[in-house]
C-alpha cells in the first residue's frame, strides 16, 4: 500500500491560543492521507470553538473528550486517541508544536522504501515566537546501540519525533497514565530495548515550541514531576537489570544523583 493512512494524535488542554498554528501546519502537509485526532483533557477555554472550524471544513479532523473514567492528563488522551485511530502509522503530536510541510511525506516514504522499519524519527528544533536558525536542534547519532544513545541523550527522541508502525505499538502497553513527566521516555525505552528496526531522517521536520508556562506554574509542578522522573529512571534500571550494558546504568545513576543534588540545593 503506497498511500497508507497516518493517524496524528494530539492531546490538548487550554491551548486555544496556540493550536490553530499546529492544525494549520498539518493542513499544509504535502502528504494528504492522514487523520488528525484531537483529544481534549477538559479545556476551559474556547478550544472546542477553535476546533469546530476545522471539523466543519475538513473531515480528516476528529475531536474527542477524554473519557471520564480515565485519569486526567495527556497520557490518557494519547492512549484514547490511539484506541480510536484507524491509521497504519501513528505519530503523537503536541498542540503547540509545528510540522514542516514535508514531515509526514518523508516519514511515510521511509516506511515504503523499507518494509522492515518499525519506526522513523526526524530531528526537531526549538522555537519561541518565530522559527529561525537560533533554536536548539535535537541530537541524532545514527550509529551504535540505539537504546544506549537514547538513554544517554546522544540521540534525542521526543514525544513527537517518531512515526510508529501501529502493529508494533499493539504489542505493548502504551502510556502509563500515572506518570506526569518523562512519559515518552518510559514508553519509548521499553520499546527500543526490544525493537531497533529504525530509520533516521537527518533533517529538522518538527518545530517544538518553548514551554510558555509561567515560572510560578513551573515551580508548583516541579516537586511532583521529580517523583515521576525518578520512577521512570528506576524502571529503566530494571530494564537493564542484567547489567548487559553497564554504561546505561552508570548514565541513569548520574542523572538521579543530579536530581538529588538539585533537591538538596533547593532546601538550603
Amino acid at each position: 500500500m503506497n498511500n497508507p493512512l497516518v493517524s496524528i494524535i494530539i492531546p490538548t488542554y487550554n491551548r486555544a491560543h496556540l493550536i490553530t498554528e499546529t492544525l494549520d501546519s498539518i493542513v499544509a502537509q504535502t502528504y494528504t492521507n492522514w487523520e488528525c485526532i484531537v483529544v481534549d483533557d477538559g479545556s476551559t477555554d474556547n478550544t472546542l470553538a477553535v476546533l469546530d472550524e476545522y471539523l466543519q471544513k475538513d473531515n480528516r479532523f476528529q475531536y474527542y473528550k477524554r473519557p471520564n473514567d480515565s485519569i486526567k492528563g495527556a497520557n490518557a488522551c494519547r492512549n484514547y486517541g490511539f484506541k480510536v485511530s484507524k491509521g497504519e502509522y501513528i505519530n503523537w503530536f503536541d498542540s503547540d508544536d509545528l510540522m514542516h510541510r514535508e514531515h509526514l511525506e518523508k516519514k511515510v516514504t521511509c516506511f515504503i522504501k523499507n518494509k522492515k522499519n518499525d519506526f522513523v524519527i526526524c530531528k526537531s528544533q526549538n522555537f519561541d515566537d518565530k522559527i529561525d536558525e537560533k533554536g536548539w536542534k535535537s541530537n541524532m547519532l545514527m550509529t551504535g546501540d540505539l537504546f544506549e544513545n537514547y538513554i544517554s541523550g546522544k540521540t534525542t527522541i521526543l514525544m513527537v519525533s517518531p512515526m510508529w508502525r501501529k502493529s508494533l505499538l499493539l504489542k505493548y502497553n502504551l502510556f502509563d497514565e500515572t506518570i506526569k513527566q518523562n512519559q515518552d521516555l518510559e514508553l519509548y525505552s521499553r520499546i527500543i530495548d526490544k525493537e531497533q528496526s529504525i530509520d533516521f531522517i537527518d533533517e529538522v521536520l518538527i518545530y517544538v515550541r518553548e514551554n510558555n508556562e509561567s515560572i510560578t506554574v513551573k515551580n508548583n509542578k516541579r516537586q511532583y514531576h521529580i517523583a515521576s522522573f525518578l520512577e521512570v529512571k528506576r524502571r529503566i534500571l530494571i530494564l537493564d537489570s542484567s547489567l548487559k550494558n553497564k554504561e546505561i546504568s552508570k548514565i541513569i545513576l548520574i542523572q538521579i544523583l543530579k536530581v538529588f543534588r538539585y533537591l538538596i540545593k533547593q532546601r538550603e
